[in-house]
């Protein structure tokens, strides 16, 4: 959102930055100058909506300058950040390696380097900060360096939710018949289950997502049409639900052997008020499916001569009359 007028702040600073400046070579009126042009951007750097700090570099690195956006969600204003406490104090102590090393880079090749810092809040607690950083300026040999900052605190809480409920997804597989379903609904793919990775489907080795054509591909022909039409209103509409369908687990290039999976699912609303994912276990139904058959196909039947009932059998006529009706006559018994 602001990265123009943060490209343009940086941009401001690469001429300074481009060579040492020693105030001790200039003039009373170039070193007004300096100062003046100095001052505008701090008062710029000051009116930016994202955190902005000026660090002093040498053996320990203080901020000089920070404005009101910069660690304000660590709980820091700007006297506590310039004053006498150095500013590797406010990072979580696993992560000064990381910043050290940044800043050195950006010292030695004057580039601009990214790096994702925890911060000790004012509380005790951790925030995360994404933090932009390059060489400011030079004086008096000291180096000077400038700090964006964004909070990504929210982000990185959601990174973790998302590496826990892969966890909970292993899990839920290692240890029952069940496996997730995760369809993201805006990218269209379906997150691919440890278990279906095992069934030996083509191209999903080292893969995290298959797309929605790859995945309805392996469902039953006869059960597509209704699985995708399920995904197409719960993708609508919030929806709660389940669905029974086939899916095949044949290994690439054998014959189709198609298993009965039942799927409860629900649809999950994003911050922006859309339905963003469509989630829910699947577990084999095999079992059941084949008792359901079994009681269905005894219920068609007399209990004295096993033959075909009323209802039964006239069902059997129909769907051999239309299945081929010019090769098929049949004769009905007057008992029906």
């Amino acid at each position: 959102m602001y990265g123009k007028a943060i490209g343009v702040i940086l941009s401001m600073t690469e001429e300074i930055a481009s060579q040492e400046i020693d105030f001790m070579e200039y003039g009373d009126t170039q070193i007004n100058t300096i100062d003046m042009e100095r001052g505008q951007r701090k008062d710029l750097i000051g009116k930016m909506p994202v955190g902005i700090a000026v660090v002093r570099g040498g053996n320990e690195l203080y901020i000089e300058m920070v404005n009101r956006e910069f660690l304000h969600a660590e709980g820091y204003d700007r006297e506590e950040l310039t004053g006498n406490t150095p500013f590797v104090e406010y990072l979580y102590r696993d992560d000064t390696g990381v910043f050290e090393d940044a800043i050195e880079v950006c010292r030695e090749l004057r580039t601009t380097e990214e790096i994702e810092l925890r911060i000790r809040t004012k509380s005790g607690g951790v925030c995360w900060e994404l933090m932009r950083c390059r060489l400011y300026y030079y004086r008096d040999a000291v180096p000077y360096y400038i700090l964006v900052s964004w909070n990504i605190d929210k982000r990185k809480n959601l990174e973790e939710e998302l590496r826990l409920m892969e966890e909970q997804y292993s899990m839920l597989e290692e240890v029952t018949d069940e496996f997730p379903l995760e369809y993201d609904v805006a990218q269209r793919r379906f997150r691919v289950p440890r278990k279906y990775r095992g069934n030996g489907q083509a191209g999903t080795a080292g893969r995290r997502y298959m797309g929605y054509e790859e995945m309805l591909a392996d469902i039953c022909e006869e059960d597509r049409v209704a699985y995708a039409r399920v995904l197409e209103a719960a993708s609508r509409d919030v929806q709660t639900g389940s669905i029974d369908y086939r899916m095949n687990v044949a290994a690439p290039g054998e014959e189709p052997v198609y298993v009965w999976y039942r799927t409860i699912y629900r649809s999950i609303v994003g911050d922006n008020g859309q339905i963003i994912r469509i989630i829910g276990r699947s577990y084999d139904v095999s079992s059941d499916r084949k008792i359901q058959e079994e009681l269905s196909e005894e219920a068609k039947r007399d209990p004295l001569t096993r033959l075909y009932n009323k209802v039964a059998a006239s069902g059997e006529v129909e769907r051999i009359l239309k299945s081929e009706p010019e090769k098929t006559a049949c004769a009905v018994p007057d008992r029906y």
